[in-house]
């Protein structure tokens, strides 16, 4: 197929998907009989511009001309997955060393007071010579685009996708390894039976403002991110019948409308509104930005056309949110706007990763069981550092971190290989089982 050939495919397409948001055919599709019926893609031509053999699956089958357009100018397969894996690591770094800022001080922001920040008291100088330790906190941001961001791709790239397959993968990729920590830290705690951990347990804790950081507090994004997989088929159903775009302002629309009747209904954001302010409304933007990226990657496009402009607005309000406490209210989604930013520019990078993104990219393999296992023991590492002399906030955390961090990633390293693969390989075998997916052939 020669490359004007391709693009007047692409033209083609294009013309349906701008008039009616999905061209469905119910017959024979325009392009079967000259390219076959395997029901994929082939690539025609190398190139910068994502113009790509369209085939069809027969005429027993509806054609999702959308659907099937899974190409991208971005190195994919193992370019593009070493690449989130970075970012992975780069994010779960981030969150344990907010989490050590905040360990070794006591505290890990600026209080609020009033609707300016006050001359509340905090720890010392050295508190503030080590303040951008706190936007640490903009790792748990970068994860959920990501999250959006990889879940979404591979929708568009599965030509098998079902909802069923859907839910069986992401119960036996999340659930082992938290059942496994919440049993663990609730025996630690002494309460393995008790209203906390049911709730924990039914990724519920997050509706109460006295169980939302409970147990282990980290696990609040744990309960946010499964009710965001189960809004998922809606924003699917959007991004069906009006596109991407309309997917994300559905996204926006609701947390905007959700964050102005927690700010004039009841407070702002503060220890006993976390559970509103954090919901999984309030933050669907933030996870469907990154599904947004991915059906932008897929076409070969990149979503910010000027990505320092967007970068710098996000930061913006990323800072001035900590001294007005109205911009507090969006400083999750500014971080979010920051991480999608990052992530649009760094996955098209097209020169191999070096030593330190190789390391990076191993933590960012196991970061989903070092994000789930490292807070509780950093209190009790902080508390041990103390006891060796190493007494002063600022040399806990300088000294600390890096220690820790080393420490904690080998246990999670065996977590990973253990609990979260045996999990995926047992969700493997149970989805054959029940025939959601194909048995592997036998090889000749």
């Amino acid at each position: 197929m020669t490359r004007p050939e391709e693009l007047r495919c692409w033209r083609r397409y294009e013309r349906y998907r701008r008039g009616s948001g999905l061209w469905r055919s119910r017959r024979a599709p325009w392009n079967q009989t000259r390219y076959g019926t395997e029901g994929w893609l082939r690539p025609g031509w190398q190139g910068r511009a994502s113009a790509w053999t369209l085939v069809g699956e027969g005429p027993q089958h509806d054609v999702d001309v959308g659907r099937q357009l899974t190409a991208s100018a971005a190195p994919v397969d193992g370019g593009r997955v070493a690449r989130v894996d970075v970012l992975r690591g780069v994010a779960i770094l981030m969150v344990v060393a907010f989490h050590t800022y905040g360990a070794a001080f006591g505290s890990d922001r600026i209080n609020f007071n009033d609707l300016r920040t006050g001359a509340t008291p905090f720890p010392g100088w050295s508190f503030l010579l080590l303040y951008p330790l706190h936007f640490g906190s903009a790792g748990v941001a970068l994860f959920f685009v990501i999250s959006g961001y990889v879940i979404h791709r591979s929708y568009l790239r599965d030509r098998r996708f079902g909802w069923a397959v859907y839910a069986s993968r992401r119960f036996w990729r999340i659930y082992p390894a938290y059942a496994c920590a919440l049993v663990g830290f609730s025996a630690w705690m002494g309460s393995v039976w008790s209203r906390n951990v049911a709730l924990h347990a039914t990724f519920t804790h997050n509706f109460f403002a006295d169980t939302f950081f409970g147990i282990n507090p980290v696990f609040w994004s744990l309960a946010v991110e499964v009710q965001l997989y189960l809004l998922y088929p809606l924003a699917i159903v959007i991004q069906r019948r009006w596109g991407a775009t309309a997917m994300l302002t559905a996204g926006l629309i609701a947390s905007l409308f959700w964050h102005l009747g927690a700010a004039v209904l009841i407070e702002w954001p503060g220890p006993r509104t976390y559970h509103l302010w954090l919901s999984p409304i309030a933050l669907w933007p933030d996870w469907l930005l990154g599904a947004y990226l991915a059906e932008r990657h897929v076409f070969g496009r990149r979503a910010f056309v000027n990505p320092w402009l967007w970068a710098g607005c996000g930061f913006a309000v990323l800072l001035s949110g900590e001294y007005f406490k109205p911009l507090g209210a969006i400083q999750f989604s500014a971080a979010s706007l920051v991480s999608a930013v990052v992530l649009d520019r760094y996955v098209y990078d097209e020169r191999l990763l070096g030593r330190s993104g190789r390391v990076l990219a191993a933590v960012g393999v196991c970061s989903y069981s070092l994000y789930l296992i490292h807070q509780p023991f950093l209190w009790h590492y902080v508390q041990m550092l103390a006891q060796f002399g190493v007494w002063h906030p600022a040399a806990q955390c300088v000294l600390g971190f890096p220690s820790f961090a080393l420490v904690v990633t080998c246990v999670a390293w065996a977590m990973y290989a253990t609990v979260e693969r045996g999990g995926i390989k047992v969700g493997s075998w149970f989805a054959r089982a029940l025939g959601l997916m194909p048995r592997a052939q036998p090889s000749a």
